[in-house]
């Protein structure tokens, strides 16, 4: 044990302080994964560290002088215990930088980072924060959807940060005086607002890190253009984006989804209504099997585009 380990202070009560930065740095490199912590106060640093560690759960308030804490590539292991941590601005301002992003949190601002990728935390001044930290089996979200949410700022004053971000302040507020029953049954709400945020966050406009192009959503649909579920939800979970981002994509492409459907389905049929050797089956079949279930309906919307009905567009294909 190393003189620095053995001078951080602790008491009884889960407050551990540290006095200079080599007791911060024994106190928090390796708490949960390898790290490096870099400070240009050495021995005029302070930091106190509140912390209750449940099973799978851990809620701590740091305070703490400026400084960096850096998950380097070179630090991650797949031995690592795949641990997610959720940090909420209390005073001060933070940088949560991960998978090429960064999110300035100011007070009242959470973030969440990915322990299994490298990431770097900044505090250029003295700060407080929460800092929950989970099993990555806790979020109810894809891989992929977890990397669009990374370093995205939950903003305080957002609808949904409004109601979550006061219970996550008060928890760590009073998690040190919670009997364990209590403590991990309040965590476990607090994890299922966390899941909510971050759906939240999924749900806004910005296009998620490594999301899929709208070409790539197109080629997809054009392979599935006679599947009966082609819906808006399906291909949204089958791209891992919200459906409001698949929509989205097309709104600025100066189209909407079903549009766009409809018109490839639409040229499909066309297509087919001039093969020769397809002259023997009925108008109404050709639309059933790209989606046109109502023939009425089929013919209308084909007039439309083409100015003529399906049959007569046959006759006049041949």
């Amino acid at each position: 044990m190393t003189s620095a380990t053995r001078s951080v202070s602790r008491d009884d009560s889960g407050i551990h302080h540290a006095r200079g930065f080599d007791e911060w740095k024994a106190m928090l490199g390796h708490r949960f994964v390898p790290v490096r912590l870099v400070s240009d106060q050495g021995e005029t640093f302070s930091g106190t560290l509140r912390e209750r560690a449940l099973r799978h759960v851990s809620v701590a308030e740091i305070t703490a002088d400026s400084h960096r804490v850096i998950r380097a590539p070179s630090q991650i292991s797949p031995r690592d215990p795949a641990v997610l941590k959720l940090s909420v601005q209390l005073t001060g301002t933070g940088l949560v930088v991960q998978d090429g992003r960064q999110a300035t949190l100011h007070p009242g601002d959470a973030a969440i980072y990915d322990t299994a990728r490298p990431y770097t935390l900044a505090f250029d001044e003295t700060i407080r924060c929460l800092v929950f930290a989970f099993p990555r089996s806790a979020i109810d979200l894809t891989d992929r959807q977890l990397s669009a949410v990374t370093a995205l700022p939950v903003h305080g004053n957002d609808p949904a940060g409004r109601l979550v971000v006061p219970f996550l302040r008060e928890l760590g507020a009073t998690v040190l005086e919670l009997s364990e029953t209590q403590a991990m049954r309040f965590t476990h709400n607090a994890l299922d607002l966390v899941t909510t945020l971050l759906v939240d966050v999924l749900d806004t406009d910005v296009e998620p890190h490594g999301a899929p192009t709208l070409a790539d959503i197109k080629d997809w649909i054009d392979q599935h253009l006679a599947d009966e579920d082609l819906s808006p939800g399906r291909i949204a979970a089958t791209h891992f984006v919200s459906p409001r981002h698949v929509q989205n994509l097309f709104s600025n492409d100066g189209t909407t989804l079903s549009a766009w459907i409809r018109g490839r389905r639409l040229e499909r049929c066309r297509r087919e209504l001039a093969i020769p050797e397809r002259a023997a089956e009925p108008v109404a079949a050709i639309g059933r099997r790209w989606g046109f279930t109502d023939a009425a309906h089929f013919s209308r919307t084909f007039k439309s585009r083409y100015g003529v009905p399906p049959a007569r567009y046959r006759e006049l294909a041949r």
